[in-house]
């Protein structure tokens, strides 16, 4: 009886650790997915709408952004020259008409 109530205990024990590891996971996946896994071309379009003077045409270049997101499929090297932008893409390097750091070409 006694072994059958370790058992029990060890079993009850390790349903236990896996139910709150299972939740610990589901809570990490939904945590990266949210914050951690924006396609990087929809970051960086994003990082060059921060760069408006005012909040109102921040938001406003953002959500057209995020209404634009997701209608063409990218191929994953345009993925990767997206990735590659994301550190060289910066306020100042538009201000300064550097524009080939973002990606984009000017006046051409």
């Amino acid at each position: 009886m006694i072994i059958f109530l370790i058992g029990d205990w060890k079993i009850r024990y390790a349903m236990q650790r896996i139910k709150s590891n299972t939740l610990y996971v589901v809570l990490l996946c939904a945590f990266f997915s949210f914050w951690g896994c924006e396609d990087p071309c929809v970051a960086l379009a994003k990082d060059v709408c921060r760069c408006f003077d005012s909040e109102t045409e921040q938001k406003s270049c953002i959500q057209n952004v995020e209404d634009e997101a997701g209608k063409k499929d990218l191929t994953q090297s345009e993925q990767d020259v997206c990735e590659g932008l994301l550190d060289t893409c910066t306020c100042s390097a538009l201000d300064d008409g550097e524009y080939a750091l973002c990606g984009m070409a000017y006046g051409s």
